[in-house]
């Protein structure tokens, strides 16, 4: 993947906003969409920190979409569809566009 690439999909992941989070277990995963996730998305840090956070179904009443990271259940606005298809055309796309 191209360094503009790359950058087009940060663009786009800085706009992710957490709305709610709450208590998370197994329970309700599936029905979120969460178990497995639609995607992963996983950073790595310099000091070797891996962050991790699972998107799943777009919740139908507000638009934002399911998300769990270290055990929380979260309400995410602003996910980008490039976080759950990063195809190099989709991540060129001017911003807004996916």
């Amino acid at each position: 993947m191209s360094t503009i690439a790359v950058e087009g999909l940060l663009e786009r992941l800085s706009g992710m906003r957490v709305r709610s989070a709450t208590a998370g277990g197994q329970d309700g995963l599936a029905s979120r969409g969460l178990d497995p996730p639609v995607a992963r998305l996983t950073l790595l840090l310099r000091d070797g920190t891996e962050l991790s956070l699972d998107l799943g179904d777009e919740n139908p009443f507000d638009r934002t979409r399911f998300g769990r990271r270290d055990g929380e259940i979260l309400a995410i606005e602003g996910v980008p569809e490039a976080a759950l298809d990063p195809s190099p055309e989709r991540l060129l796309a001017p911003p807004g566009g996916g």
